[in-house]
C-alpha cells in the first residue's frame, strides 16, 4: 500500500536524506511503522532492538553487519525533515480514501487530545494550571469518521484555547464542497464561526446554554424521527453577541433538551438545508473523533512520546497516523470489528510474511510452512 518508489519519490522531493547513508528517511519510516505495528510501546530501546534484528534488516534491504544504537535514532528523529512524514501522511490519505469507501466521508470532525509529560523532560509545551508540575502538547487532527484527514501539534501557552488550534486546522484544510466540519464547544469564539463561514465551510458547532442571540427569524419545527434522543424546542436564525457587540453574520441556532437528563443543549450552524434533527444527528456523529482517539493512545501509544522536541513529535504524530491508516484500512478489507484483535492479526500476518522472505532468501521454501509435518 505503501510502494518503495513513493518512499524514494518523496525523499528526493523533501531532500531528507541530505548527507544521510544508513538512518535515512525510508528505514526510520520503516522503523516508526513496524514497531508501532509490532510492540505495545515503540520506546527508543525497542526501535533500536527492531532495527539490529535480521528480520527487520532482511524485510528493508540492510546488509546484516549494519548496527545502530538508540542515540542515534533520537538524534535522527530529533534532526530529520518532517515535512518528509507531513507529505508521506498526505499521500497516504488520499489513496487510502479513494480505496476504501466511506459514505459520511464528508462530515469532517475535528477535535483536540492532550498528552502530559513530567516538566523537567519536556523542553516544549505548556503548563494547564499553577500546581501542576507537568507540561502539556496538543495533537489536533481532522477525522471522516474512517481515516484522519489533516493532524497538527501544538506546544505554545497560547495554545491552549481551541479557538486557536482546532479553528487555526480547519481554515488551513482544503475542503470540497459538501463538506461539513464539525466541532465541540471548544472553538466558541464569534469571530471564529465569522472567519469559518467566511471562507464557505459549512459547519455544525455548540453553543455555551445562554448564549445571548438576537432574533431575526424562526424556522417551523419538523416531527421527531422515530429514534431520536433529544427534542428539539426552538429553530431560529439570529446575530450572535460578542463583547456585547452582534457580530457581522447571522447564524442558526437550534435549542433542544437530551431525554436522558432533560440538560437544554444549543447547537450553531450556517446550513440551512437540513431539518433540525439531521444537524443534531451531524453532531452526535463528531463522538467517532474521541473512539479514534482512544485506539491511537491505547493500540498505538500516542501518548508516549519518544523524542523531545518539536520536530520529533511531528514525526511521531504522523508516523502514528500513518499506522492507524493501514490498521483501519486491513480491518475494513477484511471485515473485521475492534482494534486489539485486528492488529495482532495484523502483526501476526506481518511476521509470517517476514519469515516467509527469510526463508526465500535462505534458499528454501515458504510454502512448506503451512503444510503439516
Amino acid at each position: 500500500m505503501i510502494p518503495n518508489e513513493m518512499l524514494d519519490f518523496l525523499s528526493v522531493q523533501t531532500k531528507v536524506d541530505h548527507k544521510v547513508h544508513k538512518l535515512n528517511g525510508s528505514v526510520i519510516f520503516k522503523l516508526l511503522i513496524y514497531s508501532l505495528l509490532t510492540n505495545r510501546q515503540a520506546s527508543l530501546r525497542v526501535l533500536e532492538s527492531v532495527f539490529n534484528s535480521y528480520k527487520f534488516k532482511a524485510a528493508v534491504g540492510l546488509d546484516g553487519d549494519v548496527h545502530t544504537r538508540y542515540n542515534s535514532i533520537r538524534d535522527r528523529i530529533a534532526t530529520i525533515r518532517p515535512d518528509y512524514f507531513k507529505k508521506l501522511f498526505d499521500v497516504c490519505t488520499e489513496r487510502f480514501s479513494k480505496q476504501l469507501q466511506n459514505a459520511n466521508g464528508h462530515i469532517l470532525r475535528y477535535d483536540s487530545t492532550m498528552v502530559a509529560i513530567s516538566a523537567q523532560l519536556l523542553d516544549i509545551g505548556f503548563k494547564v494550571g499553577s500546581k501542576t508540575t507537568k507540561k502539556q502538547i496538543k495533537f489536533s487532527i481532522g477525522f471522516d469518521g474512517l481515516l484522519p484527514r489533516s493532524a497538527k501539534l501544538f506546544s505554545a501557552r497560547e495554545h491552549t484555547s481551541e479557538d486557536r488550534t482546532l479553528a487555526q486546522l480547519i481554515l488551513q484544510d482544503v475542503h470540497e464542497p459538501g463538506d461539513i466540519v464539525v466541532f465541540d464547544r471548544g472553538v466558541q469564539k464569534r469571530t471564529s464561526f465569522c472567519k469559518i463561514s467566511d471562507n464557505a465551510i459549512l459547519f455544525v458547532g455548540r453553543l455555551n446554554v445562554g448564549a445571548r442571540i438576537e432574533l431575526i427569524s424562526s424556522n417551523a419545527l419538523v416531527a421527531a424521527p422515530l429514534k431520536h434522543t433529544l427534542t428539539v424546542d426552538e429553530d431560529c436564525n439570529g446575530y450572535l453577541f460578542s463583547k456585547n457587540k452582534v457580530v457581522a453574520h447571522s447564524f442558526r441556532i437550534i435549542k433542544a433538551r437530551m431525554h436522558k437528563n432533560g440538560e437544554p443543549i444549543l447547537f450553531v450552524t450556517n446550513i440551512a438545508d437540513m431539518d433540525a434533527y439531521q444537524i443534531a444527528d451531524i453532531y452526535k456523529r463528531r463522538w467517532d473523533i474521541e473512539v479514534f482517539f482512544k485506539f491511537l493512545k491505547q493500540e498505538l501509544n500516542l501518548d508516549h512520546i519518544l523524542v523531545r522536541t518539536v520536530n520529533g513529535l511531528e514525526v511521531t504524530l504522523y508516523a502514528t497516523l500513518i499506522a492507524a491508516m493501514l490498521l483501519i484500512a486491513y480491518k475494513e478489507l477484511n471485515s473485521l470489528k475492534g482494534y486489539k484483535i485486528m492488529k495482532l492479526r495484523f502483526a501476526l500476518e506481518l511476521e509470517e510474511e517476514l519469515v516467509k522472505e527469510i526463508v526465500v532468501m535462505c534458499g528454501g521454501d515458504p510454502t512448506k510452512m503451512n503444510k503439516s509435518p
